[in-house]
């Protein structure tokens, strides 16, 4: 993978966001067992919505929250809970505070 060049450090701090949004888009195998497909989409959908990338982030969320219901796991159920601490508590965009709010009602510890 090409990256693009960087000319300065606040050029580092403004786009290092993106790309580590972007890299996880290309690591993810059909052959993987589902709960790591699953965890490994909890950090991409927890680096969007820092990235400020709000649409896209609630869409992965949405995915994250369907298949995150559907299995077992703890440590997928807390990271997907914690997914809270990455969307603000007055988030402005619809579909983040919402994915917050399920986050917290449908994967509340037990």
């Amino acid at each position: 993978m090409d990256l693009l060049p960087i000319a300065s450090n606040t050029d580092i701090a403004t786009r290092a966001p993106q790309m580590a949004v972007l890299l996880p888009l290309g690591s993810f195998e059909a052959t993987r067992p589902v709960r790591s497909i699953v965890l490994n989409t909890v950090g991409l959908c927890s680096a969007l919505a820092l990235a400020n990338e709000p649409d896209r982030a609630s869409t992965v969320g949405g995915s994250v929250i369907h298949h995150g219901q559907r299995l077992t796991s703890r440590r997928l159920r807390d990271r997907i809970r914690n997914l809270s601490r990455d969307i603000p508590r007055d988030a402005r965009h619809s579909g983040l505070a919402d994915l917050r709010h399920t986050a917290i009602r449908v994967f509340s510890a037990a």
